[in-house]
C-alpha cells in the first residue's frame, strides 16, 4: 500500500511538485510516509489520529536524522 501511494504522488509530480510526505488518515489512526530520495529509502510510521503534528516539521527532522546517521555512517567507515 505504501508504494502504491508513492506511485500515486510520484504521477502528481509534473503539477504538484516533489513529494514531501504522503499522509491517510483513518478512522483510529494517521499513516505518514517520508521519501528520502536522497539515500534510496522510504520511512513510514503511524501515529494516533488525534495527535496534534506539524508534518512539515516531522518530515524535516526524520530527513535530519537520516542525513547525521548516514554521515556518522560514512565517518566511522
Amino acid at each position: 500500500m505504501a508504494i502504491a501511494s508513492l506511485s500515486i504522488s510520484n504521477e502528481l509530480r509534473e503539477f504538484a511538485g516533489e513529494t514531501i510526505i504522503v499522509s491517510t488518515t483513518y478512522q483510529k489512526c494517521k499513516m505518514m510516509l517520508i521519501p528520502i530520495p536522497s539515500h534510496e529509502i522510504l520511512v513510514g510510521f503511524v501515529l494516533k489520529r488525534g495527535a496534534a503534528i506539524d508534518e512539515d516539521r516531522i518530515a524535516s527532522h526524520i530527513e535530519g536524522l537520516v542525513a547525521d546517521n548516514a554521515a556518522t555512517s560514512a565517518f566511522q567507515s
